[in-house]
């Protein structure tokens, strides 16, 4: 299992270099909401690999077989939070060339 939550913490490392490079604008910002579920994806990938290897505890199954849901859920929180990220940043720039 610290085998797996290596590989989990890998998998999110490389998610968010992924998308820090792909938005790499000097005016963009990542909403806390975005790296979550950049996080669970790499989570439900570590799980899924576990699978192939070993028998999954009964949460680990629980967690697996709700995995869509999740992931729908947090895709929607995390474009909300994407929008609210944007507009905290339209605001500043509007405060800003207020001054």
């Amino acid at each position: 299992r610290q085998e797996d939550s290596a590989h989990a913490a890998l998998l999110t490392l490389q998610a968010e270099l992924w998308t820090l490079e792909k938005h790499a604008g000097a005016n963009e910002k990542i909403s806390q909401q975005r790296r979550d579920l950049w996080k669970a994806e790499s989570q439900f990938a570590v799980l899924e690999e576990a699978a192939q290897r070993r028998q999954l505890s009964a949460q680990e199954k629980s967690l697996l077989a709700h995995k869509d849901e999740t992931l729908e859920y947090k895709r929607q929180l995390a474009a909300l939070g994407d929008k609210v990220t944007y507009q905290e940043r339209l605001n500043a720039l509007a405060q800003q060339a207020d001054k």
